[in-house]
C-alpha cells in the first residue's frame, strides 16, 4: 500500500523548491479547515420548559430539526489529490493558458509579455515568449499527473 501522507510530503517539498510554496500553502490551508457539510440533525427540547443544568433529571422530547456544519478530516489520500489538482491548476494549466497566448501572440511577432504594477516599488515581470512550453507539452503533462490522481484515489 502507498504511504500517501510521504508522498504528499514530496510532492510538498518538490514544490517548495521550485517556487511554488504558495500552492503548498493553500493546500495545507484547506486541509486544515476540512471539508465542510451541511448535516441535518433531531434538536432536544425540555419538556416543561424549565431552565436545568445538564447533571439535573430532565426530560426531553423532539422539536425542530436544524442544520448545524459538520466538519470531517480529508484522509491521506485525498489530500495528495488535492495537491496534485492545485499544482496542476497552478502550473500544467497554467503553462497550457501561456502556450495558447504565446501561439496568439506570435502572428503580431512579439517576442515577450511585461507585467507592470501600479505601485512604484515593484519591478516589471517580463515573460520570454521563447521560454514558454508547448501547448502539446503542457497537455500532456496534464494528461500525466490526471493518470496519477485517478490511480491514486483508486488505491
Amino acid at each position: 500500500m502507498t504511504d500517501h501522507k510521504k508522498l504528499f510530503e514530496d510532492v510538498s517539498e518538490f514544490l517548495a523548491d521550485r517556487g511554488y510554496l504558495v500552492v503548498v500553502e493553500q493546500v495545507r490551508d484547506e486541509l486544515a479547515t476540512g471539508r465542510l457539510s451541511e448535516e441535518r440533525i433531531q434538536t432536544l427540547r425540555e419538556v416543561d420548559g424549565r431552565t436545568v443544568s445538564m447533571l439535573d433529571d430532565a426530560t426531553f422530547k423532539r422539536s425542530q430539526p436544524a442544520e448545524f456544519v459538520r466538519r470531517q478530516d480529508y484522509s491521506d489520500a485525498e489530500a495528495l489529490v488535492l495537491l496534485l489538482e492545485a499544482a496542476k491548476r497552478a502550473i500544467v494549466d497554467g503553462a497550457a493558458m501561456a502556450a495558447h497566448i504565446n501561439s496568439d501572440l506570435e502572428d503580431f511577432g512579439l517576442t515577450g509579455l511585461s507585467f507592470e504594477s501600479d505601485r512604484v516599488d515593484r519591478q516589471r515581470y517580463v515573460v520570454p515568449l521563447d521560454s514558454v512550453d508547448s501547448l502539446i507539452a503542457a497537455r500532456t503533462r496534464a494528461l500525466e499527473i490526471d493518470e496519477l490522481i485517478n490511480s491514486v484515489r483508486e488505491s
